[in-house]
């Protein structure tokens, strides 16, 4: 997506989507693109949230002052979230599950980590203690963050457990 002021979704249960089996990614939020939500999705599974129907990547944030909230983002090939160019800044990951199944009751894990930040992105706030993550059973980190110039992360508030790697690396 190529746009500003975009929503993926919604409040409510009924502003869900299903984004699920695309090759490369669930949704992809190009360097144009900036305050943007995608909000209350089920991203990688199915639509009772308990397998797996994989994207690529679950989100790839390639933007600025995104906000991805409230979604469950799991069973995806690689990263729930990827931010992987220096333009993906100011951006918000906050009170989604990644890694659980939707009852939160086993993992159907991201295959790589959770969020994976590299390539310069920076200043993004992954979870707050009044908004936390779940990151649970991915393949990789929970939260990766690769490279000198991936600085100013904010990484707070999360639940991590059972991840593959290290929970923050």
């Amino acid at each position: 997506m190529g746009s500003t002021l975009a929503a993926i979704g919604g409040p409510g249960v009924a502003d869900s989507n299903l984004i699920s089996a695309n090759g490369v990614a669930g949704v992809l939020v190009e360097a144009t693109s900036s305050g943007n939500t995608v909000q209350n999705n089920f991203i990688g599974t199915d639509l009772a949230g308990s397998a797996m129907l994989d994207n690529f990547n679950g989100v790839i944030v390639r933007g600025a002052s995104n906000v991805i909230t409230d979604n469950l983002i799991s069973g995806n090939t690689e990263s729930g979230v990827l931010f992987d160019v220096d333009t993906a800044t100011g951006n918000s990951v906050l009170a989604n599950r990644i890694g659980p199944n939707a009852t939160d009751t086993a993992a159907l894990p991201n295959g790589g980590a959770g969020v994976y930040l590299l390539n310069g992105a920076s200043q993004n706030t992954i979870g707050t203690t009044v908004a936390p993550n779940r990151f649970r059973g991915n393949g990789a980190n929970g939260v990766w963050v690769e490279g000198p110039t991936s600085i100013r992360n904010s990484i707070r508030g999360n639940s991590m457990s059972g991840n593959g790697a290290i929970g923050i690396e």
